[in-house]
């Protein structure tokens, strides 16, 4: 019976630490100039960073954390074509041009136009 509780307690252990894994460190992000502001997405081209060069278009949810220079929330009328952003996301990106993010977690100012 003692076993059976460790190794309960070893597997639930295990399945914590991979969503954990998962929501913490898989993430990625990337700085970008504002060139489109649409409806539910902005669109960005990236040319200083040689893992993400080129456009991209990142799509806007009711869960995308938008900030200012402050780290306020501002909403998403606030961007601009011109302004530089960092962008985190997770999981993949399409290839299309532009390239698409569909999990964009936070799009923060990084200097506005």
């Amino acid at each position: 019976m003692k076993f059976k509780w460790i190794g309960i307690i070893i597997t639930f252990v295990i399945a914590i630490s991979g969503t954990l894994y998962l929501t913490v460190f898989n993430k990625a992000s990337f700085v970008g100039e504002i060139t489109y502001v649409g409806e539910s997405f902005i669109i960005i081209e990236v040319s200083d960073n040689p893992d993400y060069n080129g456009s991209y278009s990142i799509s806007i949810s009711e869960d995308t954390d938008i900030l200012d220079l402050y780290n306020m929330t501002i909403d998403k009328e606030n961007l601009t074509v011109g302004d530089i952003v960092k962008i985190t996301f997770k999981g993949s990106i399409a290839e299309s041009d532009p390239a698409q993010i569909k999990e964009c977690m936070k799009i923060a100012l990084y200097t506005e136009n």
